[in-house]
């Protein structure tokens, strides 16, 4: 009860966060297997909390905001925090139980923040950390600390000219390292017959981003 309760505090603080100052990024994420488990996806939500240009500490408009200002001068570090909910759906839990072979979804909220610099208009990158918070029915896996070490965002239509549209600006290629801190066994997932014991794991997490902020912007 207290980790849900966590988790719900955690969530209602991003969802309070006061909206002028912010660029949100709505993205659709794929996690992959955790060695059992898995695929999973589901969506995210990603809000930059705090700004900088060179030392000094800015509001997080995106992309040179309020308008008027250059839209090309982008910030170049930012700490963002990232917020979803993701299920592996009817995927089978374990590959290796054939006789009653099991479809029970499990589910992922993964709760981080990141570090991010900009060495280019249209890159962030930088490292990260935060939570995997499991449920599901005989799940007992609960929360596992991550590491992120590279963490990276792409908006791969944007270019150096002054002829970027809304769209330009807001679709991008999100990407997450996960290092999973701490390992998975059958039982975690509600099978103690199963072979699969895991005891660290690096997985990826990527997805597709909109920058709602850009394309709501006059």
């Amino acid at each position: 009860m207290k980790k849900a309760g966590l988790v719900a505090l955690m969530m209602a603080v991003i969802a309070l966060w006061p909206s002028p100052a912010r660029a949100d990024d709505s993205w659709w994420g794929w996690l992959a297997e955790l060695s059992g488990p898995g695929y999973f996806q589901g969506p995210l939500y990603t809000v930059p909390v705090m700004c900088w240009q060179g030392d000094q500490s800015v509001a997080c408009h995106a992309f040179g905001r309020p308008e008027g200002t250059n839209r090309m001068a982008r910030f170049n570090k930012s700490l963002q925090v990232t917020v979803g909910f993701m299920s592996s759906n009817g995927r089978l839990r374990f590959k290796d139980v054939y006789a009653t072979p099991d479809t029970r979804a499990v589910h992922v909220i993964p709760v981080s923040a990141s570090f991010l610099f900009r060495p280019h208009p249209s890159i962030d990158v930088g490292p990260g950390a935060g939570f995997l918070f499991f449920s599901g029915e005989d799940v007992h896996a609960h929360v596992r600390l991550v590491l992120h070490p590279v963490d990276a965002s792409w908006k791969f239509l944007l270019t150096s000219g002054k002829s970027n549209g809304p769209w330009q600006r807001a679709l991008g290629l999100d990407f997450q390292s996960l290092y999973i801190t701490e390992g998975f066994t059958g039982a975690d997932f509600g099978n103690a017959t199963t072979a699969f014991v895991k005891r660290r794991e690096l997985q990826g997490m990527v997805g597709i981003s909109i920058d709602i902020n850009e394309l709501l912007a006059r």
